[in-house]
């Protein structure tokens, strides 16, 4: 019910606090999740035409997280002027439907695969009480009362002109989900679109360092899920420029080897 557009930084803070604490505290159980090594992350950039695609994606940055400047607008888990990267692992088709790609659109859809081993400190996750041998069923209606309310406002669909109201993702995000770096690389979240899948956000340096990038797919939006590819695109950080190569190629075969056409 508060006016989150106008309020600041500490008392937002103050505000979740007081949702989330009881007599003075915050008991939650925290949990730090691992993909292994290989596993693959997806994050789709969107174009309005063929122009616009060779335009703005020419460069190995430009597969990677948007430039500081770029940043105009409150995110998720980034302030304005913070950049991020955005990413879903395993699933392509979860990223594609967070930017809302509509059919006709034409898209990027870029593939990084893990170096080694990425933590992710993973926000409102579905917990198994059984498991950690929990069973008073207060404790577990009071923990579930937390979880969700951390489930809805990370998976809140924020529209045009309300991104004022990722300030308290984020806020939460950073005040009591951002461990140090020997236990968290990453933070995982429920995905918009599909709340049994998950978006994991990386800080640049630590994406750039533990993500290997694989190149992207040129794509078209069809029915339903349906993917239409046109080409793949590479890039390699010592080069000026991206590589673009048909279907059927050597490098679509190697890079890419799962498409069908």
């Amino acid at each position: 019910m508060l006016d989150f557009k106008d309020l600041s930084k500490g008392e937002i803070s103050n505000a979740i606090y007081e949702a989330l604490s009881w007599n003075g505290k915050i008991i939650y159980l925290g949990n730090i999740g691992a993909y292994p090594a290989n596993t693959s992350f997806f994050r789709v950039r969107k174009f309005s035409s063929k122009i616009d695609l060779v335009e703005r994606f020419k460069s190995y940055s430009d597969f990677w997280e948007p430039p500081i400047d770029c940043v105009t607008t409150q995110g998720r888990l980034n302030a304005v002027g913070e950049s991020m990267l955005y990413t879903s692992p395993e699933d392509p088709i979860v990223p594609i439907k967070e930017m809302r790609i509509e059919k006709g659109q034409l898209y990027a859809l870029i593939k990084y695969d893990a170096k080694e081993i990425i933590r992710v400190n993973q926000i409102g996750r579905v917990v198994d009480y059984a498991e950690l041998g929990i069973s008073s069923k207060t404790a577990i209606l009071n923990h579930e009362i937390v979880n969700s309310f951390l489930r809805d406002e990370f998976s809140r669909d924020v529209g045009q002109g309300t991104e004022y109201l990722y300030r308290i993702s984020e806020t939460i995000a950073k005040d009591y989900f951002d461990s140090p770096s020997e236990m968290q690389d990453a933070w995982s979240y429920a995905s918009v679109q599909d709340k049994f899948k998950y978006n994991v956000c990386f800080r640049p340096e630590v994406a750039h360092r533990l993500l290997r990038l694989q190149g992207a797919l040129i794509c078209k939006k069809e029915d339903g899920d349906d993917i239409k590819v046109y080409c793949i695109a590479l890039c390699s950080k010592d080069e000026d420029g991206v590589r673009f190569y048909p279907l059927g190629s050597e490098e679509q075969k190697r890079v890419f080897p799962n498409i069908s056409y």
